[in-house]
């Protein structure tokens, strides 16, 4: 048997921490018919040390004590999603390493910062887009109503109608803003954005401003080849926003 001292000594947990998994029910120990005190057998050293593990992979102690509850099958799937999780921290995790390769070198912190941050389709792009707007805002829950069920095909979909304006845009770029032709490519551009999520022209302009504020766009635009692309699209938008 172990005591609360040889539990300590073992693991490195704190008294005050065994107290708590023993009132939430998730250990509990026996109990010492001479001195009343808790203790502690090789099981339930086992299972502290599952605890523990459990813990570090990223569950909660209300997961942790559901867990013990289920069948060999769904233990499996909680741990199989964990991992992924934490493959997904890894990465995280070495890319902010790489960054700090880079930045000790004496590279912009700035840029370092951003550049793992670039919006390379389109919904993410959308996603940042929509962060511009308030969560409790009509626009955010009509966005989120008309995408809940949308697949990577309905995204590429998407991007490809935004592609098709911005390309006519560019085969234009010697035009000015107030053009019928660019103007009409703008209305285009904000009847897609107006069915993705009702926005006014306020706030359409705005999205399109953040092309330019927002460096993690820049990736996505330097496809179309042409640098004075989103600085026209802006001058654009507020022409068009004051019609």
């Amino acid at each position: 048997m172990f005591s609360i001292k040889d539990i300590i000594k073992i693991t490195g947990i704190t008294k005050r921490t065994l107290h708590y998994y023993d009132e939430q029910g998730i250990l509990t120990p026996s109990k010492n018919s001479e001195n009343n005190y808790r203790e502690y057998n090789k099981k339930d050293l086992i299972k502290l040390q599952e605890i523990l593990f459990l813990k570090a992979i990223g569950l909660s102690l209300k997961e942790i004590k559901e867990y013990y509850l289920l069948d060999n099958e769904k233990r499996t799937k909680i741990l199989l999603k964990h991992k992924e999780n934490l493959k997904y921290e890894l990465l995280k995790l070495q890319n902010t390493i790489e960054k700090l390769d880079k930045v000790i070198d004496g590279k912009d912190i700035r840029r370092e910062i951003l550049e793992g941050e670039k919006v390379n389709n389109m919904e993410k792009q959308y996603e940042r887009e929509i962060e511009l707007l308030y969560s409790n805002s009509s626009e955010y829950r009509i966005y989120k109503h008309n995408t809940k069920d949308y697949t990577k095909e309905d995204f590429k979909n998407l991007e490809k109608e935004l592609d098709h304006v911005y390309r006519n845009i560019v085969e234009n770029i010697d035009e000015l803003a107030e053009s019928k032709v660019i103007q009409n490519e703008i209305a285009s551009l904000y009847d897609i954005m107006y069915n993705l999520m009702g926005c006014s022209k306020e706030i359409f302009y705005s999205i399109c401003l953040s092309y330019k504020e927002d460096c993690r766009f820049n990736s996505y635009f330097e496809k179309f080849g042409e640098e004075s692309l989103v600085d026209l699209i802006i001058e654009a938008a507020k022409i068009y926003k004051e019609k």
